[in-house]
């Protein structure tokens, strides 16, 4: 019977691995994927808290293949470890099974626990969420192949009655642990349902027992997170600053130093207690030291910390390394849990800041840690008045996303701000639950399981909107209520290829797979727990805001707790054939009952979803990175900002040593200082940007924002804004402390106009000239020091190299210097060059570049194929940023009289993201305008009725019924109708008859928009 099992084991690896491999993308993906890549072939850190096991892995098996086949192998790795944690839950499912049926002399009976393991392996192997991470390169098929071998290494430990042999388990199992926080730290909280386990093994398993538990558990986690891993680290930080300080060592002599005391410490204690035989004791230093040694490869950023990659935050000592376990750069450490403060919470009046222990950091220059915070005023401390428990909404940036996702009318407070006294609407503890539930269970963490076990909309980023992202039964009954009646809906949404409908069945299984393991309360509470603790209560450590789902979906983070709802699936068939033993003990009846189980979720879920997990032909996002680097002239800086505007590019230079003559910089990490100074060296081809910023100014540990104080009206020279803030009596007093400030809003740079790459830009073509500086406006509250570093950089290096912004949609990394912006294709050049006449338009575009670039050989097949899947964020960048720089490149060709050129620009981009795909909205639009601009009516008329049928199509379905979210779905059906009305203004000239039509189409919606309206805006309407 075993060699039958590890026959199947073998055949169960090898089909999920080969399906897999077929699926998956040849080249990088967007997101982490190509961050991963380059940080595991050049054996970097990646983004915190890092993956130091995984990077070591990868980067081992990735050095024996060449630069073009490192993304394919990389994506291999991944289906490989998912293909793994298949087989892992085959053999849980397996276990359980076993220990949930009585001896029987019925083969098919003897099959079961086979047949259960394969029905729940494969159902999450092909579950949508798991599908998606094994065919990309990311750490989580390889973090959950090990949180199901420490699920199969505790069921062992539980059915074991050798104490010797639980012994051993149980430092397996705490070695693989301290392995599983070198892929993902989230991996720890499997000790809070492990108790479950312990308890029901040691005691009597009585409510007061389980509930001592649960709460050890929690402690337990807590204990290995804060105690063992960050105190460990954070005691090497405090001996090493005494040792360069104080002895005059050399930096990290004290990481060792209590390296080599933790050993000494764990082996004396480990022979004391081995000698007065205090066997209890003994294995707690046991296993605390095999945690450690698993979770040793958490310093690989210390010891890869001096070699000079784009990819790396440089991580060079241990108190540096502490902020990177902690993922302080995002802000996890502020992140309220139990008590704290509302979004709009305000200072406390009589102690607005608390003072906190200086900062101290590493000066490599200095060769000692130096003070970079004084710790004075260094904490902000919110009036108790603004604090509740359980605040689920605390980010000041969010207060508008929250108010979408719960109604909040709050309960009013009076506070003094700056001698007045204000009233403010403080969200209860009642609302606070409202957003938790409607936002963070049943948005989040619902929505993803029904995704995968119920079906899917579509594969759209889920804002809250009906049309996207949202699951979806099949039953059209059922699903009207929240997504709308199937008639109703636009047929783009529906041809959807990520429109799989599994009509309940396989979620029906896996409840019946959990009511029948109920009568074993100590397996049910244990997976239970696993459910819960890898799903709401990721939701509830993490506390996600509600913009965090406008990056991406977050699905992911989820899939521990489909992995047992997969089990749950499996089990079910060992429930039903319980039952049906009841009345038929006939082998054809329940080999036909679980061909009906196999169908209706494995089979089902890989049927329909295969057409959405197909990524052989995906190499949209290498194409994207591609395109900005030939978009750059030589030797350019080149302004990036988000993941996937840099990782690719990244890559591209890391890893195949693409274009890396361009520096490509991340306006994100300008708030690193070890980002800062990788700037100043040589990299590849790319010469060193020369930076004048004191260091002080952005050393680690120093406040990343810089207040504004207004002192004069006149342009700020950037020369003199380097000065002022280099100089250190040039602060004022900001809340208690001594700060830089910026003191004015307008800021100009001169440029020497006889600079000759300058005016060889002038042309009769653009119609414009080189003016002797740049002035503009960019107004701000508090400066970013990223902006600052930005200004610095165009200072320094403006006149000696051309310094480009990539072109996507978004405007924070420009930092007002729009106006100088020479459109360049999918980037811009900062260029010291203005139109001639006023009155022409203020945009200019190299359209000898961007046409060669957009027209003549663009990289953007992938849409024209019917056999590819074209992924959402593929069709977001297609319709956002590709149209609108076609559509920019096609106006600017009008506006020269290069008519041919025009048209011929407006019919690629039209063949390139057809509507079927891309389906058309704004820029298609735009660019229907500009054949009526030609004399092209017809053409014209085309494109935009298509354009404008598709908003109003999507605004008949959204004010079709009365939405779940409400408040997000009113505020898109006003943007669409506000659409619809100006395109119907900006049609009349060319196609009155058309427009007038529409007018009256708008005039009979408009009462009932009104009513529709009032009913879904829970707030009142001005």
């Amino acid at each position: 019977m075993l060699k039958a099992t590890y026959r199947v084991e073998l055949i169960l690896f090898s089909t999920v691995f080969i399906i897999y491999c077929l699926c998956l993308s040849n080249t990088i993906n967007f997101w982490d994927s190509p961050e991963f890549i380059a940080s595991s072939y050049t054996l970097q850190a990646s983004h915190p808290p890092g993956s130091p096991l995984y990077t070591l892995l990868s980067g081992l098996l990735l050095s024996f293949f060449s630069a073009e086949n490192v993304a394919l192998v990389s994506n291999v790795i991944s289906a490989f470890f998912g293909a793994l944690a298949v087989v892992m839950v085959y053999k849980i499912t397996f276990k359980i099974s076993k220990l949930n049926l009585s001896t029987s002399n019925n083969s098919y009976v003897k099959q079961l626990p086979l047949l259960s393991g394969l029905l729940a392996a494969l159902s999450f192997a092909f579950s949508t969420s798991f599908w998606t991470a094994s065919i990309e390169t990311e750490v989580y098929t390889m973090s959950f192949a090990l949180l199901a071998t420490m699920i199969y290494v505790l069921l062992k430990w539980y059915a074991s009655n050798s104490e010797k042999k639980r012994r051993q388990l149980f430092v397996i199992f705490f070695f693989l642990l301290g392995i599983s926080v070198s892929v993902h730290l989230i991996l720890i909280s499997i000790v809070i349902p492990a108790s479950v386990l312990f308890v029901y093994k040691t005691y009597n398993a009585q409510i007061k027992h389980l509930i001592f538990g649960i709460f050890a558990g929690i402690l337990v986690f807590f204990s290995l997170y804060s105690i063992v891993i960050k105190g460990t680290i954070k005691l090497a930080a405090v001996t090493d600053i005494f040792f360069v300080n104080s002895l005059e060592l050399p930096v990290n002599y004290g990481a060792l130093c209590i390296a080599i005391l933790v050993i000494a410490f764990l082996t004396i204690l480990y022979l004391v207690f081995k000698k007065i035989q205090r066997q209890q004791l003994q294995l707690l230093c046991l296993v605390i030291g095999v945690f450690l040694l698993g979770s040793s490869t958490c310093i690989l950023p210390l010891l890869r910390s001096e070699v000079n990659t784009l990819v790396a935050e440089k991580v060079d000592t241990t108190n540096r390394l502490e902020e990177y376990i902690s993922a302080q750069r995002f802000g996890v450490d502020n992140i309220p849990l139990i008590y704290g403060p509302t979004y709009n919470a305000q200072l406390d009046n009589s102690r607005p800041f608390i003072n906190t222990k200086p900062t101290l950091t590493y000066d490599a220059d200095a060769k000692k840690y130096v003070e970079a915070h004084d710790g004075v005023s260094n904490k902000i401390n919110y009036s108790f008045k603004f604090k509740s428990v359980f605040p689920r909404m605390y980010d000041a940036k969010n207060a508008s996303n929250y108010a979408a996702w719960t109604t909040i009318k709050g309960k009013e407070i009076a506070h003094k701000v700056n001698g007045e006294i204000q009233n403010f609407s403080v969200p209860t503890f009642t609302e606070n639950l409202g957003f938790f539930i409607n936002y963070q269970i049943l948005w989040l963490n619902t929505r993803y399981l029904f995704w995968n076990f119920i079906g899917r909309q579509n594969d759209h980023h889920g804002l809250g909107y009906i049309k996207d992202g949202n699951w979806a039964s099949g039953f059209n009954a059922l699903d009207k209520h929240r997504i709308g009646d199937q008639s109703k809906i636009p047929q783009h949404y529906k041809n959807n290829k990520g429109n799989d409908h599994y009509y309940f069945l396989p979620f029906i299984l896996g409840l019946i797979g959990f009511i029948g393991l109920l009568k074993r309360k100590d397996l049910s509470l244990f997976l239970l727990l696993l459910f819960l603790t890898f799903g709401i209560g990721i939701t509830i450590y993490v506390n996600p805001l509600p913009s965090s789902i406008l990056i991406r979906e977050r699905d992911y983070i989820f899939i521990g707790s489909f992995l047992i709802f997969s089990i749950w699936i499996g089990l079910s068939l060992v429930t039903i054939a319980k039952v049906i033993q009841k009345y038929s003990d006939k082998t054809p009846v329940l080999i036909a009952t679980t061909l009906l189980v196999f169908l209706a979720s494995p089979i089902q879920l890989f049927a329909k979803g295969l057409d959405n997990h197909k990524n052989n032909n995906d190499n949209f996002a290498y194409n994207f990175g591609k395109s900005y680097l030939d978009a750059c002239p030589k030797q350019a800086i080149l302004i990036t900002n988000g993941d996937n505007m840099t990782f690719p590019l990244w890559y591209l230079q890391e890893v195949e040593g693409y274009r890396t003559d361009v520096r490509v910089i991340n306006f994100d990490q300008l708030n690193i200082d070890t980002h800062i100074d990788n700037l100043k060296k040589k990299k590849h081809q790319s010469e060193a940007i020369t930076i004048d910023l004191n260091k002080r100014l952005y050393i680690n540990g120093t406040e990343k924002i810089i207040p504004f104080q207004k002192e004069t009206e006149a342009p700020i020279n950037l020369e003199v804004l380097t000065q002022f803030l280099n100089a250190e009596k040039t602060l004022t007093n900001w809340n208690g402390r001594m700060r830089h400030y910026v003191p004015g809003s307008t800021f100009t740079l001169s440029i020497d106009t006889t600079n000759t790459y300058f005016k060889s830009f002038v042309s009769k073509t653009y119609d414009a000239s080189v003016v002797p500086k740049l002035t503009w406006s960019y107004s701000q509250d508090f400066y970013s020091l990223n902006s600052m570093v930005v200004y610095n950089i165009i200072k320094n290096n403006f006149s000696k190299r051309p310094i480009c912004f990539a072109n996507n949609s978004k405007t924070s990394h420009l930092v007002g210097l729009s106006p100088y912006l020479f459109h360049n294709g999918m980037v811009s050049e900062l260029l010291p060059l203005v139109r001639n006449k006023t009155n022409s338009n203020p945009k200019l575009v190299n359209t000898q570049h961007a046409y060669q670039l957009l027209v003549a050989q663009p990289h953007f097949e992938i849409f024209n194929s019917e056999t590819s899947y074209v992924k959402d964020e593929n069709r977001t960048y297609a319709r956002d940023i590709l149209r609108q720089n076609y559509y920019f490149l096609a106006q600017a060709l009008f506006e020269e009289q290069k008519i041919d050129q025009a048209k011929n620009t407006i019919e690629k981009c039209l063949q390139l993201y057809p509507n079927s795909e891309v389906p058309y909205k704004q820029y298609a639009f735009a660019l229907g305008r500009l054949y009526y601009r030609m004399g092209l009516n017809d053409l014209g008329n085309q494109i935009c009725k298509k354009a404008m049928n598709n908003i109003w199509k999507e605004l008949m379905w959204i004010t079709s019924f009365d939405t779940p979210n409400p408040i997000i779905n009113a505020r898109h059906a006003k943007k669409l109708l506000n659409m619809y009305q100006q395109m119907t203004n900006q049609i009349y000239p060319y196609n009155k008859l058309y427009a007038e039509g529409c007018n009256l189409q708008l005039k009979k919606f408009v009462n009932t928009y009104n009513v529709w309206y009032k009913n879904n805006w829970p707030y009142s309407i001005n």
